[in-house]
């Protein structure tokens, strides 16, 4: 019998009290942080996908200023340079640059197939280190 706590003893010995508390502490999966960068509530997407498809019901009045001597296709290449993060903001610049974004190869795709994806980059401020070709490339392989 002696034999027996022997080989026990140093088993539960070397465990030292707490050991259990410290792992379960560290291996805590937090849903929250999850969530509240990944996901996003349906509402919110439904809301930002229809705003990244606005309607153009009117004609725009303003131009691009200087850039509307270029092509569609040049501003297309210009646009498609851009970080996402910058594109999205030149979008707001007017209705017309709405215009020229919205008609970029590729844009459309993204805003429906990976909106959520372009929200965690946008949440997580990496916007500047992806192009929306980027994006667009890694849906299509």
């Amino acid at each position: 019998m002696s034999t027996n706590n022997a080989t026990a003893n140093p088993v539960q010995s070397s465990e030292k009290p707490g050991t259990k508390d410290i792992i379960r502490v560290a291996g805590y999966y937090r849903h929250e942080f999850f969530r509240s960068v990944i996901q996003t509530d349906s509402l919110q997407v439904d809301r930002g996908i229809k705003s990244m498809f606005g309607l153009f019901a009117t004609s725009p009045s303003a131009t691009l200023g200087s850039l509307e001597v270029f092509p569609v296709e040049i501003l297309h290449e210009i646009l498609l340079s851009l970080d996402m993060g910058s594109l999205l903001r030149f979008r707001h610049v007017n209705l017309r640059a709405s215009q020229i974004v919205y008609t970029i190869r590729g844009y459309r795709t993204v805003i429906s197939r990976a909106f959520q994806a372009l929200c965690a980059i946008l949440r997580t401020n990496i916007a500047s280190w992806f192009t929306f070709q980027d994006l667009f490339n890694l849906l299509c392989t």
